[in-house]
């Protein structure tokens, strides 16, 4: 019986996805930036774009001012206002990290290969960089 299932509707084993070329597949870099090293880049003027996920009324409590603010649940709606850039560095933050993890995974898939994580949020550059932005 078992012959004559096969016969009819294949291998029981099921078949493996078709491989995809290598050069195909994204390269992505370290995915985690520490508040050092943001500052770093900042302060040496490279072509950064940091990016705020968090909700308006966490804004109204603390701020990064170089920052560029879009809400997590608008940025499928908002990407394009990041960057026409798909290679551009885009380094995102909330308020400890958790939303910003989900964000950097949603921008990979909308192209953006370069994009990537501050370690702890706007709470850790209050803490390590800039202590004059309240914590909450």
């Amino acid at each position: 019986m078992l012959k004559w299932l096969r016969q009819l509707f294949g291998s029981s084993k099921p078949s493996p996805p078709p491989a995809r070329p290598a050069a195909s597949i994204p390269q992505y870099g370290s995915h985690e930036v520490s508040p050092q090293e943001v500052k770093k880049k900042l302060d040496d003027g490279e072509s950064i774009i940091l990016l705020d996920v968090r909700e308006p009324q966490e804004r109204q409590i603390a701020v990064i001012p170089q920052a560029k603010h879009i809400p997590m649940g608008e940025i499928h709606a908002r990407y394009k206002e990041i960057s026409d850039d798909p290679a551009a560095e885009i380094i995102v933050f909330c308020h400890y990290s958790e939303r910003s993890e989900v964000v950097m995974h949603q921008l990979w898939g909308l192209g953006y290969q370069n994009a990537k994580v501050m370690l702890g949020g706007i709470d850790a550059w209050s803490v390590e960089i800039d202590p004059k932005i309240p914590r909450y």
